[in-house]
């Protein structure tokens, strides 16, 4: 999430989907650094190339929306890949178990028009 000088707000998002094998490097390197029960918390200490969370392709869907976290402030813009990245199962397994909710559920559009940027 970013906001802007003027309070503007952005997401970028990337969707996850599970795979079976290898586990994503860089999520690893972070997952390292969780804190080890749930409403604990704890500092990234080692430094991350978030380049490595964004997939090869570039294209992605745009669209104004709301947080997906209360309060679900309106008027933000997203950005989502197109492209997912993976995440091991045991990766997955290890987040929800610190988060057992942590998405809002999907919301009818409401006139909102979705735009694809290749």
């Amino acid at each position: 999430m970013h906001r802007s000088a003027d309070g503007k707000l952005a997401v970028v998002a990337v969707r996850l989907l599970e795979d079976m094998g290898k586990p994503n490097a860089t999520l690893a390197t972070l997952w390292e650094q969780l804190p080890k029960t749930a409403g604990a918390s704890s500092n990234i200490t080692e430094m991350v190339n978030s380049g490595g969370l964004l997939p090869d392709d570039k294209g992605y869907w745009t669209f104004m929306g709301s947080l997906s976290t209360p309060p679900c402030t309106e008027g933000v813009r997203w950005f989502v890949f197109e492209q997912e990245m993976t995440v091991s199962r045991s990766q997955l397994r290890d987040f929800s178990a610190l988060f057992k909710l942590n998405s809002r559920p999907i919301q009818e559009l409401h006139g909102r028009r979705i735009e694809a940027n290749e």
